[in-house]
């Protein structure tokens, strides 16, 4: 059984997030400030939760009587997970070919005292801190619907599925990564 130092697979989402993060930000920027750290993540994260919060309950205290709710709610609460475990993949492919991860090197991990299941974790965690946001999008939004129709139980499940969907996604996103990697350095050899 391989023993995971949770403190390195984390040190490792760190790194990750603060290097795409600063070599897609502009350079005027105070390197010190919270702009270039991942922690940034958290502020937007609370902003688009309270933001997302709100439009969504006076869209639906406007559109309360031209539609039907719950049909609309379960429609939500079923597709969303889907639609996470994709999202995920595809942002986290894109994310390879994106110049601002450039700076990631797969080959550092060669030279590091890191295990490769830590290194997996750690850039899991990293795609999952930059795209915290459209988890936070959607529990945002469905927890309107869970108050207005009393669906607290529902949405304690919908919140499972959806942590379980975008981890699914995340590592399903590794291992595309690591297929395209090995992809691209046949064809450079």
């Amino acid at each position: 059984m391989v023993k995971i130092n949770f403190k390195t697979v984390f040190r490792i989402a760190w790194i990750f997030s603060t290097s795409s993060i600063r070599t897609s930000t502009k350079s005027f920027i105070n390197p010190n400030s919270i702009l270039r750290k991942p922690t940034i993540f958290l502020v937007v994260d609370v902003i688009t939760f309270v933001g997302v919060f709100l439009l969504t309950t006076i869209f639906l205290n406007k559109i309360l009587t031209t539609l039907n709710v719950k049909v609309l709610a379960f429609q939500i609460f079923v597709g969303f997970p889907a639609l996470l475990t994709m999202f995920m993949v595809i942002y986290g492919v894109l994310w390879e070919f994106n110049p601002s991860t450039r700076g990631i090197s797969k080959d550092t991990i060669n030279w590091l005292p890191v295990k490769p299941s830590e290194y997996v974790l750690g850039s899991a965690f990293s795609l999952l801190y930059v795209t915290s946001w459209i988890l936070v999008v959607c529990l945002s939004l469905t927890l309107v619907f869970a108050l207005y129709l009393g669906w607290i139980n529902v949405w304690l499940i919908f919140l499972g599925l959806c942590l379980t969907s975008i981890f699914i996604g995340a590592f399903f996103a590794e291992i595309l990564k690591d297929f395209i990697g090995k992809i691209s350095l046949s064809f450079y050899k």
